[in-house]
C-alpha cells in the first residue's frame, strides 16, 4: 500500500482523492447510486490527523451503506441522529445468499480428509508419502482400497457415504462429483465462498449442498474472515489484542503518541482497509446491476 501510494504521488494523484471520487462520482455515474457523503483528510495534515479523519470516514461510509442496503435510499437526517459506529458484522449485502460457509463438522471432516496435508489418507506405504494430500494421491495414482490399513477404511467409507468417492469392482478409488470437490476445496482454503462469483451450474450445486445441510448462507457486506480482519484492526469487539485503531484515534488515545512513523504506518493500514471496503462495495453494485439487467 505504501509503494502504491507513493507511485500515484509521482503523478500528482492522492489515493484519498481516488476514494472520494469512487463514492462521489463513480458510483453515481456507473450505477445511478445515491451520493455517498465522504470527507477525507486534506493533503497537508499530519499522519495523526489523517488517521482520525480516515477512521471517521470509514465509520461514515459503513453507516451509509448499511442504511442504503436496508432501505434503498440514504436519509442523512436519520444518520446524524445516531453517533454509534456501525457494527461491521451487521452490515447487510445488497444481494441475498451472498456467501456460503461450512455448516458444521461433516463438511469440515470431509475437507480435512481430502485436502489437508495432515490427513492419514494421503499416505499409502507403497508410495511412501509421495503426495501431500488425498486429493493429489487419488488424482495422480491408481489407488486401491486394499492400499489402506484397516483403521483408515472407516474414513474411506465416510467419503463414499457422502458421495465424493467411488470404489469399483477392482477396488480402485476414484473421485466423483467434482463440482462439490471444488466448492469444498475453496471453503477449506478460504473459509468462505462468494456464491455469485461461480458459474450458474456451480451456484445450483451450492444451493443443493445448502439444502443437504453441508453449507450455510450468509448475507453481509463482508465475509466472516473479512469481518474478523476489520474488527482486529479497528476495535476490540472480538480480539483483545486487536490494533484498536478506530477507538484509539477517534477517542484521542493516540494523540499522546509523538512518533510520527507509528501514525504513518497506521495511516497506511487504514487506507488498506478503505481500499478493501471500496472493492467490496463496488462488487455489491456490480452484482446488483447484473441482477437488474437479467430481469
Amino acid at each position: 500500500m505504501t509503494l502504491y501510494y507513493n507511485f500515484l504521488l509521482q503523478y500528482g494523484i492522492y489515493l484519498e482523492d481516488v476514494i472520494v471520487w469512487f463514492f462521489s462520482h463513480y458510483l453515481i455515474s456507473e450505477f445511478s447510486a445515491p451520493h455517498f457523503r465522504i470527507a477525507m483528510p486534506s493533503h497537508g495534515t499530519t499522519y495523526s490527523e489523517k488517521c482520525v479523519s480516515v477512521c471517521i470516514a470509514i465509520d461514515s461510509i459503513l453507516k451509509q451503506f448499511a442504511e442504503y442496503a436496508q432501505k434503498g435510499s440514504l436519509n442523512f437526517e436519520l444518520l446524524r441522529m445516531s453517533s454509534a459506529p456501525a457494527r461491521i458484522i451487521e452490515i447487510p449485502s445488497l444481494s441475498t445468499n451472498k456467501y456460503a460457509y461450512s455448516n458444521g463438522e461433516t463438511l469440515n471432516g470431509i475437507a480435512d480428509l481430502i485436502f489437508s496435508d495432515q490427513s492419514t489418507l494421503s499416505f499409502i506405504s507403497r508410495l511412501q508419502g509421495k503426495h501431500d494430500t488425498f486429493y493429489e494421491l487419488i488424482t495422480s495414482e491408481v489407488v486401491y482400497i486394499s492400499d489402506y490399513e484397516k483403521w483408515d477404511v472407516p474414513r474411506i467409507d465416510f467419503l463414499k457415504k457422502n458421495h465424493l468417492i467411488t470404489i469399483d469392482n477392482s477396488g480402485i478409488i476414484s473421485f466423483c462429483d467434482f463440482q462439490a470437490l471444488i466448492i469444498i476445496r475453496d471453503i477449506f482454503l478460504s473459509e468462505v465462498i462468494n456464491i455469485r462469483h461461480y458459474p450458474s451450474k456451480m451456484q445450483e450445486k451450492i444451493k443443493c449442498m445448502e439444502k443437504a445441510g453441508y453449507l450455510r448462507f450468509g448475507n453481509t457486506l463482508l465475509s466472516k474472515p473479512e469481518i474478523d480482519y476489520f474488527n482486529y484492526c479497528l476495535n476490540k469487539s472480538e480480539f483483545a489484542n486487536g490494533l484498536d485503531l478506530r477507538n484509539s484515534y477517534v477517542h484521542g488515545i493516540m494523540q499522546t503518541e509523538d512518533n510520527e512513523s507509528i501514525h504513518k504506518n497506521n495511516f497506511f493500514t487504514l487506507l488498506k482497509l478503505f481500499i478493501l471496503l471500496v472493492i467490496k462495495i463496488n462488487d455489491e453494485f456490480c452484482q446488483k446491476n447484473e441482477d437488474r439487467e437479467s430481469t
